[in-house]
């Protein structure tokens, strides 16, 4: 198996949360690479795009569960996402400024980040929808 940003296993335990953290980590390895190889920054422009697009579908849909299972944590954790949404938006204008040190810099602060929510906010709300699944069978 090769070393990837995302081989940490890091689950919450909702299938669709799990598989769209997957993906967000995928496209992570994926700018890392094209950051990595340097060069033409068109291919690493569209990867950070397609990462701001999913993350802010991923990270709207999350927030949607949350207000659905009037989840008490909300706020705080919609705060969290911001603060990632404004870290990759400094990665979006180091890139644009072909500052790819700088740009690998964040992008593996990102990387870190975005492991360490997983692992303890989201993780604390797959905790929450389990037991209100488990309550309401």
């Amino acid at each position: 198996m090769h070393n990837t940003l995302h081989s940490e296993a890091v689950k919450v335990g909702d299938k669709t949360i799990d598989a769209e953290h997957d993906l967000q980590m995928q496209l992570l390895d994926s700018l890392s690479q094209a950051l990595t190889k340097g060069g033409d920054f068109a291919p690493t422009r569209h990867i950070l795009e397609q990462f701001i697009e999913f993350s802010d579908m991923h990270f709207l849909s999350e927030q949607l569960i949350m207000r659905l299972n009037a989840y008490p944590a909300y706020e705080a954790h919609l705060e969290e996402h911001t603060r990632l949404m404004k870290k990759v938006r400094q990665i979006r204008e180091s890139i644009v400024h072909s500052e790819n040190v700088s740009s690998l810099q964040l992008l593996l602060e990102l990387r870190d980040w975005l492991l360490h929510h997983i692992a303890t906010d989201d993780a604390v709300f797959g905790e929450f929808l389990s037991k209100r699944e488990a309550h309401s069978s």
